[in-house]
């Protein structure tokens, strides 16, 4: 028996048709789809196909289309190596799966408004819904059909992980992966890309843009469940390591300390948190200088200062320059070369001495005068 498929679609190279069967191959011809797939089709088709001792060919041509014959020998005699069964599958169309139809949809579910944000980019539909039903149990989920969108999305709502596919029109995972990364409101976001190219070439251009981790599909549910609940507790302990050593530094001489003696901070992060103090430093005697100006000279909005802050060393912009400011005050306290009402004013509290007291027995659980005695 001989059966073709026939298209008029984009059409293949003649050097990529001996490939096309092969697991996970995927013709590399994205801005051209309409529709994409897994590259797993052909290869269970070729599968099937010689497992009743048949064989299926491909004739393409570019710009014209594919046809695709099957050819199957219908003397039974051919299949004696194989188990033939009479019996006969009826009442198809009824066994639609009940048990995933009547699954409770994540729409229904409780959000978490405290669980962690996980951004999935990811163009093929069906694959985000899988990998949101996955993961929608413990991580808010926010999903974006393209890498442009994911970008946008991730610069205005800073989830905790993202996990983007390779292969999208507009802008690739690689690319993506590339813009988050040299992005001081994202840099710090951990990326996870997934893709049905698994040569050792293709994980070496990903981590090359600096993504954090790569699996290949299919993927095993429980090692993404794994791999993105590590990436998110590495990120915490980062913060939780960044936050107490703002917190526990005595400042040295006339200069903020960024050398934490515990493990180094990520070279992107230095820089954020470098510049976030060089800023401060500048406005320190400021006595207008407010959460909308530190954003300004930053280069963010707000409200994104405030998220990216929060997700690198747990702290509002607003408690961060109270914190640097306090710092200072007892820099220069316990130097005891200059009167409370001058430290005052260095600190940007004007000459409201008493304002300065309050704050900083708030801070340090003294007042002023008796830290300095202390």
């Amino acid at each position: 028996m001989v059966f073709t498929v026939e298209d008029t679609g984009v059409g293949m190279e003649k050097d990529q048709l001996e490939k096309i069967f092969e697991r996970f191959y995927q013709v590399d011809s994205t801005n051209k789809l309409t529709s994409d797939g897994t590259g797993i089709g052909l290869a269970l088709t070729k599968e099937l196909v010689s497992l009743c001792n048949g064989r299926i060919e491909v004739d393409s041509e570019v710009g014209i289309g594919s046809r695709f014959t099957v050819r199957l020998p219908v003397d039974l005699s051919e299949l004696s190596n194989y188990e033939i069964s009479n019996e006969t599958i009826s009442n198809i169309s009824s066994s639609n799966s009940p048990e995933v139809l009547q699954k409770e949809t994540p729409e229904n579910k409780k959000i978490d408004t405290e669980a962690p944000i996980i951004l999935i980019v990811e163009d093929n539909e069906d694959m985000r819904s899988y990998i949101r039903d996955i993961l929608v149990e413990k991580y808010q989920i926010i999903m974006a059909d393209n890498g442009r969108q994911g970008l946008e999305i991730a610069r205005n709502i800073l989830p905790d992980l993202i996990i983007s596919d390779v292969m999208m029109p507009e802008m690739d995972g690689y690319q993506l992966t590339g813009e988050l990364k040299n992005d001081q409101r994202t840099s710090h976001i951990p990326v996870v890309l997934l893709t049905a190219l698994s040569s050792i070439e293709n994980m070496k251009k990903g981590l090359e843009n600096e993504a954090d981790d790569y699996l290949t599909k299919p993927f095993d549910e429980e090692l993404l469940i794994l791999t993105v609940r590590n990436l998110i507790q590495s990120r915490q302990r980062l913060k939780a390591i960044y936050s107490a050593h703002l917190k526990s530094t005595v400042l040295n001489s006339n200069q903020i300390d960024l050398n934490p003696k515990q493990p180094d901070l990520i070279t992107t992060e230095k820089k954020f948190l470098a510049k976030i103090m060089s800023v401060i430093e500048k406005h320190m005697d400021n006595v207008d200088f407010d959460v909308q100006m530190f954003a300004s000279e930053i280069g963010m909005e707000s409200s994104v200062l405030h998220r990216k802050m929060k997700a690198v060393i747990n702290q509002s912009p607003g408690d961060f320059i109270r914190a640097m400011r306090m710092k200072r005050a007892a820099q220069l306290l316990a130097d005891k070369s200059l009167p409370i009402g001058e430290i005052a004013f260095r600190v940007g509290f004007a000459d409201n001495t008493r304002y300065f007291s309050t704050a900083f027995r708030k801070y340090f659980g003294k007042s002023p005068r008796e830290f300095q005695n202390s």
